[in-house]
C-alpha cells in the first residue's frame, strides 16, 4: 500500500466529471487528489481548476494535451461525453494509467472492442454510478420484495 495520495487526471468537467467524481475525490483527500483537468469548455475547465484547486498549469483543452505533458499521474477518470470515451481511455492505457471510466465505454461494438483490445492487462474500471442512488435502491429492494411483480424488461433513459 502506498503512503502517499494518489494523483489523478480528471477528463471531462462536466455533471458527472466535476460534480459527482471531482467532488468525490475533493471529499477524500486522504487517498487522492486531482491534479490535472481535460475540458474542452474554457467555462467548465475553470470551474473545476476553482473547485477542485487545480492551478492554470493543470487545466488542459483536451486528455491528448494532459496526458502528453500534463504532471505525473496516477489514475484517469474519463467522464468525457460518451461519444468522447474512446480515446482518451486508449491514450491512457497507451500510458499504462489505470482508468475509471464513466459509462458507456464507447457509443458502438467498434469503439468496445478498441477498449477491450488496448485493456487487455491493463487496469479499467467502468462506472456504474446511478445503482447507487437512493431512487434505484428503492427500485431493486420494491423489485427482490415481489412489491412490484416479475420484470420481465427494463428500459431507462437518462435525461
Amino acid at each position: 500500500m502506498r503512503d502517499e495520495v494518489a494523483r489523478i487526471g480528471l477528463v471531462g468537467a462536466g455533471n458527472r466529471g466535476l460534480d459527482v467524481y471531482g467532488e468525490g475525490v475533493r471529499r477524500r483527500p486522504d487517498l487522492a487528489v486531482v491534479v490535472a483537468v481535460a475540458d474542452p469548455d474554457a467555462a467548465a475547465l475553470a470551474r473545476a481548476g476553482v473547485r477542485l484547486g487545480i492551478p492554470a498549469e493543470g487545466r488542459f483543452a483536451s486528455a491528448g494535451e494532459m496526458l502528453a505533458s500534463g504532471p505525473a499521474l496516477d489514475a484517469v477518470i474519463v467522464a468525457s461525453p460518451d461519444a468522447a470515451h474512446v480515446a482518451p481511455t486508449l491514450e491512457a492505457l497507451a500510458r499504462g494509467l489505470p482508468l475509471l471510466l464513466e459509462k458507456p465505454i464507447a457509443p458502438d461494438l467498434e469503439g468496445v472492442r478498441a477498449v477491450e483490445r488496448a485493456g487487455a492487462g491493463g487496469d479499467v474500471t467502468v462506472g456504474h454510478v446511478l445503482r447507487y442512488t437512493p431512487f434505484f435502491r428503492t427500485v431493486k429492494e420494491l423489485l427482490d420484495a415481489g412489491r412490484l411483480g416479475r420484470l420481465v424488461t427494463a428500459l431507462h433513459t437518462e435525461n
